[in-house]
């Protein structure tokens, strides 16, 4: 889904006999937040050096006690791009593997579930350089998407729809 963006949802209701409740929808509205960003994955545009005309995606991914790092450049407007995972504490710098186009990923081995790590990536390219700010991911972290705050989302049911129901 597109963040900032109103979808609409039509939800028709049927019984176990099969019939179909008519002329009674229940539409729904929804906005997404502005940012969809996880500790696992995202999109940004933020450079501690150079910078990023478009921007870049990022995503962690835990298999065992290993990370796969993966960083895409999304700039158009550059080429001939190469890309570095910094390693803020200690700091560390290590060729990452072309994946296609312009991403790049990389697995860090032997980490501990519950363990912090902070990487950033260097995309080094034709003319030049950007490096995006530091990502700190919690090792095993899954980032699965729920919802915690049921109080933030409302549904209404109208009473002529509740009797075709049976409800009421």
């Amino acid at each position: 889904m597109t963040p900032e963006t109103l979808y609409s949802f039509a939800i028709s209701a049927k019984d176990l006999s099969g019939n179909i409740a008519l002329n009674n929808p229940l539409n729904l509205q929804a906005t997404t937040l502005g940012s969809s960003n996880s500790q696992c994955i995202g999109t940004d545009s933020d450079a501690t050096q150079g910078s990023f005309s478009i921007g870049y995606n990022y995503e962690f991914e835990t298999n065992g006690t290993d990370v796969t790092i993966t960083f895409e450049l999304l700039d158009t407007d550059k080429s001939d791009v190469g890309a570095y995972l910094w390693e803020e504490s200690p700091f560390s710098e290590t060729t990452m593997n072309a994946v296609s186009g312009k991403k790049f990923s990389k697995t860090i081995t032997g980490l501990t579930n519950g363990q912090t790590i902070s990487y950033a990536c260097k995309f080094a390219f034709a003319g030049g350089l950007a490096v995006t700010k530091y990502l700190s991911y919690v090792v095993g972290d899954n980032c699965t998407l729920g919802v915690n705050d049921f109080e933030s989302w409302s549904i209404e049911v109208h009473h002529a729809f509740a009797v075709v129901l049976g409800l009421l």
